[in-house]
């Protein structure tokens, strides 16, 4: 298996954690929730924009990249976070000299 296919599952795979993790945190949050609110109305406010076709399209375009860029930014520094953590765990479990055939996880 290849390096990047070997990134690519630890990244879908991380992405699901996350997803169960994350959506606890923002239905609890009310914070997010507010945000959320604000951001759905002012959603409606675009839309409601008296834009020609070609306006909108550039402005959804320039959206969507921006949310696309976010999104993977969110990925990567969760990936980095999880690596780091796993990298720690390592370490202490190295300097327990604990057995490989032990879990990893201490």
């Amino acid at each position: 298996m290849y390096d990047k296919d070997f990134a690519e599952l630890v990244k879908i795979a991380a992405e699901k954690l996350k997803e169960d993790t994350v959506y606890k945190m923002l239905t609890r949050s009310e914070d997010y929730q507010k945000e959320s609110d604000e951001r759905d109305k002012a959603e409606r406010n675009y839309e409601q924009l008296d834009l020609t076709m070609e306006q909108r399209k550039v402005c959804d375009v320039f959206l969507d990249y921006r949310d696309r860029q976010s999104l993977e930014y969110s990925d990567y520094s969760y990936l980095t976070n999880s690596s780091s953590t796993l990298v720690s765990r390592l370490d202490i479990c190295l300097k327990k000299q604990i057995p490989q055939s032990k879990h990893l996880i201490c």
